[in-house]
């Protein structure tokens, strides 16, 4: 009886790891880890506290796990001075249980970039989206990787924010998987 009670939880055991999604999830843990729009909200009240005028021109981590979650985020604001030819820029990191300005530059205006114009799906949404069109499959033949999200809009007419999502395998940084969605339909682009 002892046997048949063994081979049952033994049993159990397997089918339950068997039906994990994948033997490569993304090991970040969640525990202090945000979405995009986590601190955005305290984000826009801080920078409008610096300067009204500041734009959303990009949001990025260099590391999500593949629920849409970093351990922080970078947002980079910025506004044109007196000539078109230079910009004000304010980097702001967002963590769990806070935002720090990182830097305040004044540079060469950009271009090809535009202020973020509309409303945008979170990250969290976004990965879903990118697991399903390639994502979890990429994870599952590359047991070592990373994986990259940034939020722009291009300075292009009709243009509206466009998430890029970058899978790398770690062991082999030419293997990769580049997926741009629209950042308001969820469309693969």
């Amino acid at each position: 009886m002892k046997k048949v009670i063994f081979l049952s939880i033994i049993t159990l055991f397997c089918i339950a790891c068997n039906e994990s999604e994948s033997p490569t999830e993304n090991i970040i843990e969640q525990e202090n880890h945000i979405t995009a729009n986590y601190k955005f909200g305290a984000v826009e009240a801080y920078i409008k506290s610096e300067d009204k005028d500041l734009d959303l021109k990009n949001i990025m981590s260099n590391s999500i796990d593949n629920n849409g979650f970093s351990k922080s985020w970078c947002y980079r604001y910025s506004k044109i001075l007196d000539s078109a030819f230079t910009s004000k820029y304010y980097y702001i990191s967002s963590f769990y249980d806070s935002i720090c300005c990182d830097s305040i530059t004044i540079g060469a205006t950009t271009v090809g970039d535009a202020f973020i114009s509309q409303n945008w799906l979170n990250s969290d949404k976004i990965m879903g989206i990118a697991e399903n069109n390639g994502g979890k499959e990429f994870r599952i033949n590359n047991s070592s990787y990373n994986i990259y999200a940034s939020l722009s809009e291009a300075v292009v007419p009709n243009s509206k924010p466009i998430w890029d999502i970058k899978y790398t395998s770690k062991i082999n940084e030419s293997i990769s998987l580049n997926l741009r969605i629209d950042a308001v339909s969820g469309t693969i682009e």
